[in-house]
């Protein structure tokens, strides 16, 4: 539940950040793409510290609190205007890119934490059917809050002055998500953070012999 609240805020951002660049600030379409390009370089960078930030804080902790960082990724683009330097611009996606790929991986790890052995081909389908749904439906709903605050605001068109309280809506959704993860009890997924305790890493090597 906690992880499709997260993707419905996040997969607003492939709609509404394009639309922000170009028709709210007058973009090019190959200007916004470099810009938001930002985003996946971020993700691609933090791949390498994840596997360290897991085990040095653990799921709970990174689910919960990365969730309210993502969260402010998203509401901190409602401070753009056409005159951001484009460099900021970029540094805040590339930090955005970076918090939400570390949400992504943590939430797609833990998700098979107690799942048997014998029906993870089934969670498998059901939870990658869940990702794709929550994230089209991101779509849908940060399309029905831009429109929303256009038609209360009484523009015959989509502005830039629309999408600020869209980027604020989608923010709230992402926060949260983190409601869930504070549910979840501290030593959650220890063994696959590599953070359970000398004891059961023995109990298990033990039975290992």
């Amino acid at each position: 539940g906690g992880g499709s609240l997260f993707r419905i805020g996040i997969g607003s951002i492939a709609l509404l950040l394009p639309l922000l660049l170009q028709l709210g600030f007058g973009m090019s379409p190959l200007q916004s793409g470099l810009l938001t390009c930002a985003s996946a370089v971020g993700a691609l960078f933090i791949k390498t510290a994840i596997k360290m930030l897991l085990r040095r804080h653990g799921f709970r902790s990174i689910l919960a609190y990365n969730a309210l960082l993502s969260a402010a990724s998203v509401a901190v683009m409602a401070l753009f205007t056409a005159r951001t330097p484009h460099l900021i611009v970029f540094l805040v996606l590339l930090l955005g890119g970076c918090v939400r790929s570390l949400q992504f991986t943590s939430l797609n790890a833990i998700t098979y934490a107690d799942i048997p052995d014998h029906i993870v081909s089934q969670a498998t389908s059901m939870y990658a059917t869940v990702q794709q749904l929550s994230l089209g439906m991101g779509v849908t709903v940060g399309a029905f809050a831009l429109q929303a605050s256009s038609f209360l605001q009484k523009h015959g068109t989509i502005v830039a002055g629309d999408f600020w309280p869209a980027l604020l809506i989608m923010g709230l959704i992402t926060a949260l998500s983190a409601c869930s993860a504070f549910t979840l009890p501290p030593d959650a997924g220890a063994e696959m953070a590599g953070r359970a305790p000398k004891v059961a890493l023995q109990a298990a090597s033990d039975t290992a012999d």
